[in-house]
């Protein structure tokens, strides 16, 4: 199991009246660290249908939180070690440079 987010991005309206989108940004991670951001603060599911400035807000708490404390969060990886502190970083941290990016883009969240 794992999580798949990605930042859309308004493109205009179809012909019947509903949205059209495309994905700007996409990243996959697994949901073995799921844990972890959560304990720091950014449960990703809960920004599905958010703004990305809002969901970058909290993912730079959430990688501070993490970088500051590693310890604690190590003690959170699975013991198959399928998703350490630093694959989680990484991932927060992609997450956050395309917020950045992305800043107008809407999050969407599957898992």
């Amino acid at each position: 199991m794992s999580y798949d987010v990605d930042l859309m991005v308004a493109t205009g309206a179809r012909s019947d009246g509903s949205a059209n989108s495309v994905s700007v940004f996409s990243r996959n991670h697994t949901s073995n660290t799921a844990r972890m951001w959560r304990a720091a603060g950014c449960d990703i599911a809960e920004f599905h249908g958010k703004g990305a400035i809002e969901f970058g807000a909290a993912l730079e708490k959430a990688i501070g939180e993490i970088s500051t404390h590693p310890k604690q969060y190590r003690e959170m990886e699975p013991d198959n070690r399928w998703g350490t502190v630093e694959s989680t970083l990484e991932f927060l941290n992609d997450l956050l440079e395309a917020c950045d990016r992305h800043n107008l883009a809407t999050v969407a969240v599957d898992r």
